[in-house]
């Protein structure tokens, strides 16, 4: 029985970034309706183009209620992004409570057909409303 060579493991590389901001304007807070938008970053730093094929978000209110968010790639779409190069897009996350944290990954394809698990850096989700929880 042979070893398994390290180099057939492939290392995440992908860099990814990111920053939400409450929609204030967009809320009803009266409503329990709570609205942000997140964008986010991701520099190819593999020596290949890679190929988003799933993401795995899972968010957690102020009071533990889970929801995951779970697709093809990046709003149903796979794009392949190039060695070194960025893919940048935006998107929205509802909570019927004022705050919350969101965090996941990215399921990507390389060309020689493995994938990595490629993950998003957990981040806040706050408003001003945090004297609003909902039991």
């Amino acid at each position: 029985m042979s070893a398994r060579s390290s180099d057939s493991i492939l290392e995440p590389k992908l860099h990814i970034a990111v920053s939400a901001v409450f929609l204030d304007e967009q809320s009803l807070p009266e409503d329990n309706i709570y609205l942000w938008a997140y964008y986010i970053k991701i520099i190819n730093g593999y020596d290949e183009p890679v190929v988003i094929k799933k993401r795995v978000f899972e968010v957690i209110d102020v009071v533990g209620q889970h929801q995951l968010i779970e697709g093809i790639g990046i709003a149903n779409n796979e794009p392949t992004v190039l060695s070194k190069e960025t893919f940048e897009y935006a998107s929205g996350v509802l909570l019927n409570q004022p705050s919350g944290f969101f965090f996941g990954y990215y399921e990507v394809l390389h060309k020689n057909g493995s994938f990595t698990r490629e993950v998003v850096p957990s981040f806040s989700l706050d408003s001003k409303y945090d004297h609003l929880i909902n039991q």
